[in-house]
């Protein structure tokens, strides 16, 4: 049956919630393989690097801060992609077929990530975020496999968490650890969607933690908020393709800076 316009949920769909994340995700990738790479080339920007720059050269000022204002903003993407990866989760017919389209995706974005953020096809320094989406989908298997409300199995659920933060580090999957915390906050919250922002924020702040980027990242609160629960129409090939063609484009534009 199809619904009447008036009889539609009010808030965005998770496509529409989808395309927000990509336009954060897109917004961090530019000020990150175009300014901080390639115009300044010096890759993730620190505070020291930074204010040698400016130092050298004051006019670089503007794109510095345009570089540093779109690396806090891409922040944003990763409470929504977290939040969306929980949501798809419980609503999936088959999770082995799901986690087998995000394992894929981010095999197939590494070369791609690697041209958009180092010039390089192989780049042993740091792994595409997308690898954190397939550490979080295990960890969501392992939740559900000690859901029980026990001792042991609260334990052991802190324990797998901790972990997933530890692994995240040691392969050097890029947002990896902020996506971990908050795939975990929204599984803990998932049937109080009444908490969504609170969540989404005290989350985004934990990070603050790992980068003070993420004092951006509470602004995803207002999107997930307005999540009315449909999934909007969907394009599963194009979901899934998005994220590695797009770092192809940038690794290609790159190029040619």
């Amino acid at each position: 049956m199809t619904l009447n316009r008036s009889d539609r949920p009010s808030g965005i769909t998770g496509n529409a919630l989808r395309t927000w994340g990509y336009v954060f995700l897109l917004m961090g990738i530019a000020g990150q393989s175009l300014i901080q790479n390639n115009i300044f080339g010096v890759g993730a920007v620190s505070t020291s690097q930074l204010m040698e720059i400016l130092n050298a050269d004051p006019s670089m000022m503007l794109l510095a801060t345009v570089a540093l204002v779109c690396q806090a903003i891409s922040t944003c993407a990763v409470p929504i992609f977290a939040f969306l990866l929980v949501e798809g989760f419980l609503h999936t017919s088959d999770w082995k077929k799901y986690l087998t389209r995000v394992t894929l995706m981010a095999l197939a974005a590494e070369i791609p990530y690697n041209l958009a953020m180092s010039s390089r096809f192989i780049d042993f320094s740091s792994r595409n975020p997308a690898f954190g989406l397939v550490l979080s989908f295990v960890l969501l298997l392992l939740f559900r496999r000690y859901a029980e409300k026990k001792a042991v199995n609260v334990l052991l659920r802190v324990a797998f968490v901790v972990a997933a933060v530890l692994w995240s580090r040691m392969l050097s999957i890029a947002d990896a650890g902020a996506m971990v915390i908050m795939t975990t906050a929204f599984w803990a919250f998932r049937n109080k969607t009444n908490f969504r922002t609170m969540v989404a924020c005290g989350a985004a702040g934990m990070c603050v933690t790992m980068s003070m980027f993420y004092l951006a990242a509470p602004m995803s609160a207002f999107a997930i908020n307005l999540y009315n629960g449909e999934p909007g129409t969907q394009n599963r090939a194009f979901n899934y393709a998005a994220y590695p063609l797009t770092l192809l484009c940038f690794g290609i534009a790159a190029a040619f800076l």
